[in-house]
């Protein structure tokens, strides 16, 4: 008897540290997180997944969210305990300031434009556009709602350098509206460039892109396995009163002394971020307490959350998820 509890006991701490060290997925159901998140889609823990709330909060992290009806879905944490969280000019605002939206969620949220390309030279072109631009999207055609002007847009381009060409003087610049932003990408391989208006600044980044992360689905190349990407410019851009309802001027254009064959451009997107969109009734500010938390979601037209449910507690906060997994 002795011998048998002596075995079963090891087995049974086994057992459970399996059980507490496996990560959990879930599948996607529905457009609220999209274009980051799809139906389909799967989103994943890290290991210890039931530990993850002793971690600190982190501002832009996706959760496994427990709602009021005993369901589980997946949001993006945005407001901390004690901030107040405001919608205004169709951007975040927490505690009065408004917030900088990161490359890498940038990456998760923009969505493409579709332009026509007219071109100005060798190496270089200006995006021509037919209509306003405004916060329609390709994925959610059977939608009704009223359409808003999209403030926020930009370009981004993927650069392929031959190493012969490495050591000729050569740049790109990417222009919106009066401002532009000159870079010169150091050794070859294929590089990201960023830049446009956002959240009331001029915004521009650059980054490698190492192995398949040239693939991507929005309109930026991802940068999950970079996490260390910030902006290297993030100026005012003063804006008052209403959206521009007609489109910016962009325009791209690659200066080589020599060896421009070397430089392949080798895509160029117009992106536009989310707009984001009050409560329904109206409500555009929330005081959390201390034991509160505000969530999103990434499409806010096809999203119930806290500007629905109101502040919920950190409790229902369930698990931090990583993803797609898949595509």
């Amino acid at each position: 008897m002795r011998r048998t509890l002596l075995v079963a006991v090891p087995i049974a701490v086994c057992w459970a540290a399996v059980w507490l060290l496996q990560p959990l997925r879930w599948e996607v159901d529905g457009l609220s997180m999209a274009p980051g998140l799809m139906p389909g889609d799967i989103v994943k823990t890290g290991p210890w997944p039931r530990f993850g709330r002793l971690w600190p909060l982190q501002r832009f992290d996706r959760w496994i969210v427990r709602v009021e009806d005993g369901v589980d879905t997946v949001k993006r944490l945005v407001g901390l305990p004690g901030e107040r969280v405001a919608i205004a000019e169709d951007d975040l605002w927490i505690d009065g300031l408004r917030l900088l939206t990161p490359p890498a969620l940038l990456a998760e949220t923009a969505l493409a434009v579709p332009f026509a390309t007219v071109s100005t030279g060798a190496g270089s072109g200006r995006a021509g556009f037919e209509t306003a631009l405004l916060d329609d999207a390709p994925f959610a055609t059977g939608e009704r709602r009223l359409l808003l002007p999209a403030r926020d847009v930009g370009l981004a381009a993927v650069v392929d350098v031959a190493a012969t060409s490495v050591e000729d003087p050569w740049r790109i610049s990417l222009s919106i509206d009066e401002r532009a932003v000159r870079f010169t990408p150091t050794g070859s391989g294929r590089h990201a460039l960023i830049a446009g208006r956002l959240d009331g600044r001029f915004v521009a980044a650059a980054w490698r892109i190492e192995g398949t992360e040239g693939v991507w689905r929005g309109a930026i190349p991802p940068v999950a396995r970079q996490p260390g990407i910030t902006w290297t410019i993030a100026t005012d851009w003063p804006e008052a009163g209403e959206p521009q309802v007609d489109p910016p001027a962009l325009a791209w254009r690659i200066e080589a002394a020599a060896n421009v064959e070397g430089i392949q451009l080798e895509r160029i997107v117009v992106w536009r971020d989310l707009v984001h969109r009050p409560a329904a009734n109206g409500i555009r500010s929330w005081r959390l307490a201390a034991g509160e938390v505000f969530c999103l979601g990434d499409f806010p037209s096809a999203s119930r959350d806290c500007r629905i449910w109101g502040p919920i507690a950190a409790t229902s906060l369930r698990y931090r998820v990583s993803g797609p997994e898949s595509r």
